[in-house]
C-alpha cells in the first residue's frame, strides 16, 4: 500500500466494488484502498489521495499507414494538431481531423505497454483495439452504414513514449468482408 493517509470518507451499505476512484476536473481525488464491514453491516470504504495527470501539452501528430492487400501496397499520411496528456501507465493523445469532406472527426488514441485504442467520433465512430496476439472486433459507423471489421494484432511497439514525444507501431491484419489485409500503423508525436 503507497505510504498516505488514509481517509475513512463513505460510510455506506453498497457492494464494496461499487466505488473505485473519484475524479474531479483531471484530478484522481482518491482511490479506493480496501473495505472492510462492521458489526452493524456498514461499509467503510478507506481512499487514499490519488495523482494529477501530467500537465496537456500541444503536439504535433503524423499518422502513417502503410496497407498490403496481397501484394499491392498503398500508404495513407496525415499530419494534425492536437494534445498530449500522461497519466499513470497512459498516454493519451487528442486531435480532430478536419480534413474529411463529410465533417469533423475527433479522435481519443490511448496508449498503454501492450495496448492501443484508437476511438473515433462524429461523422465516422469507432474504436479499434490493439492488443498483441488477440482478436478483437470494430463496428465501423458512418452516414451511408455500419459495418463489422475484426483485428489481429500481430506487433505493438510503445516503448519510445516521453514525456514530450514518441513513436507508436501497431502492425494488425483487418479482416473485412472476407479479405484480409496487413496493416502498419506509424504514429509519431512531438511537443509544438
Amino acid at each position: 500500500m503507497p505510504r498516505s493517509e488514509h481517509v475513512n470518507l463513505l460510510r455506506v451499505s453498497v457492494h464494496n466494488k461499487a466505488i473505485s476512484t473519484i475524479y474531479f476536473n483531471k484530478l484522481q481525488l482518491l482511490r479506493l484502498v480496501k473495505c472492510e464491514s462492521n458489526r452493524y453491516n456498514n461499509w467503510y470504504l478507506f481512499f487514499i489521495k490519488g495523482e494529477k495527470m501530467t500537465e496537456q501539452k500541444k503536439v504535433i501528430i503524423y499518422l502513417h499507414t502503410e496497407i498490403d492487400d496481397a501484394g499491392e501496397k498503398e500508404s495513407i499520411s496525415e499530419r494534425h494538431e492536437g494534445t498530449y496528456f500522461k497519466k499513470e501507465d497512459k498516454a493519451v493523445l487528442l486531435y480532430t481531423d478536419r480534413q474529411n469532406e463529410m465533417g469533423e472527426i475527433k479522435n481519443f488514441i490511448t496508449v498503454q505497454p501492450d495496448k492501443l485504442s484508437v476511438k473515433r467520433s462524429g461523422v465516422i465512430s469507432m474504436q479499434q483495439i490493439f492488443h498483441v496476439g488477440r482478436r478483437t472486433e470494430c463496428m465501423y459507423k458512418h452516414p451511408y452504414g455500419s459495418f463489422l471489421m475484426e483485428i489481429k494484432t500481430i506487433s505493438l511497439e510503445t516503448a519510445s513514449i516521453t514525456d514530450d514525444s514518441g513513436k507508436i507501431v501497431a502492425v494488425y491484419d483487418m479482416l473485412f468482408q472476407d479479405t484480409t489485409r496487413r496493416y502498419t500503423l506509424t504514429i509519431d508525436f512531438e511537443e509544438v
